[in-house]
């Protein structure tokens, strides 16, 4: 597949390079040709018309291509289409004489990018109800798929940034609840991705904010114990990199244990039994050590 697109490119660039007025010709072939359509429409005959406008043989597929996609973006600009359109859809791939396999492809690929743009429109409230999965159904139906398998099948890519996106959205006051993690992952299965998947999608962001609320207590120079709670319901919900989590619990050790010291607060060891100490006093330190002094003679 690599290959072939690759093929494609150079392909294209070529042609571009030795006919650099080719693609505005064909552009203004496809909207020409757009406007019979519209005015014949069933009566439109696409190689009468590329007659007309004198198209060159060698062009006329790449023009029938461009004229169907054309028309395709225009039956999904709302979002949806109809039976009725697919009916004219498929009236005009054989008018154009184009294979059904190159036509399903242009379709699945409009598809895609109707539901990207759907989808980030109903992320934007970070919550995807019923309707706007009704919607995403309807969208996926159209190729023979559902919003699942359009989701993981199509969008591993973007679906990725997707649910990215919706993670930080909800952490944008920073904090989330209980019922914004139930809602994200509702959506989560809904999109029928596993909750491993999940955890890989937003392990990078997550670990982004923890990294965040960190830099923010070391400037600090002091964690609190709602603070503290709140980074281990992270560490322990959203981050699944162990490496990652104990050096973040350590990190917040060694923000406490500072913030203890400059409070008066030493760490303390066990008392040792050849060690004298008063009442309250406590052990903090304990090594070998040489006390050196000097006596002056008499």
């Amino acid at each position: 597949m690599a290959v072939k697109l690759a093929l494609s490119w150079l392909k294209q660039g070529w042609t571009t390079f030795i006919d650099p007025s080719r693609e505005k010709r064909l552009e203004n072939y496809t909207i020409d040709l757009h406007k019979q359509l519209a005015q014949m429409k069933s009566k439109f005959q696409f190689s009468v018309a590329a007659e007309s406008l004198e198209i060159d043989e060698v062009e006329r597929p790449e023009v029938a291509r461009r004229l169907y996609r054309r028309c395709l973006v225009k039956a999904w600009s709302d979002g949806e289409i109809t039976d009725q359109e697919k009916r004219s859809l498929n009236w005009l791939r054989e008018a154009l004489g184009l294979p059904e396999n190159e036509v399903a492809t242009l379709m699945r690929e409009q598809a895609q990018s109707t539901f990207s743009s759907s989808l980030a429109q109903s992320f934007a409230d970070g919550v995807l109800d019923d309707d706007e999965y009704a919607t995403l159904e309807r969208i996926a139906g159209a190729c023979g798929d559902t919003a699942a398998g359009f989701f993981r099948n199509q969008f591993r890519e973007d679906g990725e940034a997707f649910i990215r996106s919706l993670f930080l959205r909800v952490w944008e006051d920073g904090r989330m609840d209980e019922s914004e993690w139930k809602t994200i992952q509702s959506t989560v299965k809904r999109l029928g991705l596993r909750d491993s998947e999940f955890r890989d999608a937003i392990c990078a962001p997550a670990q982004q904010l923890v990294e965040h609320f960190l830099t923010d207590f070391k400037s600090d120079e002091e964690i609190s114990n709602e603070e503290e709670r709140f980074l281990e319901w992270m560490l322990t919900n959203l981050i699944s990199d162990h490496d990652f989590t104990r050096y973040v619990r350590a990190e917040v050790a060694h923000v406490k244990a500072l913030a203890n010291i400059r409070n008066g607060r030493l760490p303390s060891i066990k008392a040792f039994d050849d060690v004298a100490l008063k009442a309250g006093e406590l052990t903090h330190y304990r090594s070998p050590a040489m006390f050196t002094y000097f006596r002056r003679r008499g």
